[in-house]
């Protein structure tokens, strides 16, 4: 009787020891989980606000880009930027995804952004260059605007400031401002082959 309360009381044991060991490897598991979740959701929310920031930064400096260009607008240096083409090539430009990019501002409510950049009767030689003015006007602010965020993506990463969200900020230049220039300049040379064969 005495030998089986003994092995009784050592199977309690046993158990008991177990029990807690299985509690303290589900109480370990229940904080890894808890505190991978909260890791993700930080990582969320600063994906989210630096996508978000860069964004706002990218519109800031388009307000910079038309200040800048209307305070040049009557230079000698505005007539060369009228005419500077840096990607020339048609058969680059369809590399770059420029062509797709001008069909997504033309099927979305970018379009209506700009009202002066649409043609909405025949036009005549005065309404073509009128045309091109606003294009180059659009162009150069764009082209403005991307110089100004991308020394404001350089200064970020010399002086190590935000740089985990220098990623969303490039992506946002060159979305806002590069690809939008590059359109421009597209529409601009077909535009001067249609003004040109006018003027013939």
């Amino acid at each position: 009787m005495r030998s089986t309360e003994i092995r009784m009381s050592f199977f309690i044991f046993l158990n008991f020891g177990k029990d807690n060991r299985n509690a303290t490897t589900n109480n370990q598991a229940n904080i890894k989980n808890k505190f991978g979740f909260l890791i993700f959701d930080k990582i969320h929310k600063m994906m989210i606000a630096y996508i978000f920031g860069s964004i706002s930064i990218a519109f800031a400096f388009s307000v910079v880009g038309l200040l800048i260009n209307n305070t040049i607008k009557n230079t000698s240096f505005y007539k060369r930027l009228s005419n500077f083409n840096f990607i020339s090539s048609e058969k680059a430009n369809r590399y770059l995804g420029v062509l797709y990019f001008r069909q997504i501002l033309i099927r979305s409510f970018w379009r209506h952004l700009n009202p002066a950049l649409k043609l909405t009767e025949r036009p005549d030689r005065q309404k073509l260059q009128s045309l091109r003015n606003e294009m180059t006007y659009a162009e150069i602010s764009h082209l403005f605007a991307f110089l100004l965020v991308a020394g404001v993506a350089i200064a970020s990463k010399v002086w190590h400031y935000r740089e985990q969200g220098l990623w969303a900020l490039i992506i946002s230049n060159i979305v806002f401002h590069l690809y939008p220039a590059l359109v421009q300049q597209y529409n601009k040379r077909r535009l001067d082959r249609i003004i040109k064969r006018s003027n013939a």
